[in-house]
């Protein structure tokens, strides 16, 4: 009887660490498609020199948690997806974000926040 508890117990523990863990860093095998829409992000400081991207904000949202980033360097454009999760992003329940990307910034003319259908400028070369 203690056995089949233990094993009842065991198995829920690892069925919720694996929801856990699918759903904070699992989106990222969905790329663009998974991020927030760019329009409830606010961008509040970017930066690109030497060879790094560094941007800082905030979403517009109600309390969501960010839980991460990806970004695709595509020509002369930098794309930077972010993720939200109201539910599973409670670790840190920050909206705040703080990025550091390293890449090669004497390609880059425009870098832009984008979702899997969508995009907007936040900054450009020269601007």
């Amino acid at each position: 009887m203690i056995k089949k508890i233990f094993m009842i117990t065991a198995i829920i523990f690892i069925a919720l660490a694996v929801l856990f863990i699918s759903t904070r860093y699992g989106w990222k095998l969905f790329g663009f498609n998974a991020c927030t829409s760019p329009d409830s992000i606010y961008v509040q400081k970017i930066e690109v020199s030497g060879n790094r991207v560094v941007l800082s904000g905030d979403t517009s949202a109600s309390a969501p948690a960010f839980v991460g980033y990806i970004h695709k360097q595509s020509g002369e454009n930098l794309y930077i997806g972010l993720k939200y999760n109201l539910v599973f992003g409670f670790v840190n329940r920050v909206g705040h974000f703080d990025i550091d990307i390293k890449c090669d910034t004497s390609q880059i003319n425009k870098v832009y926040l984008r979702d899997g259908s969508s995009e907007k400028l936040v900054w450009e070369k020269g601007k």
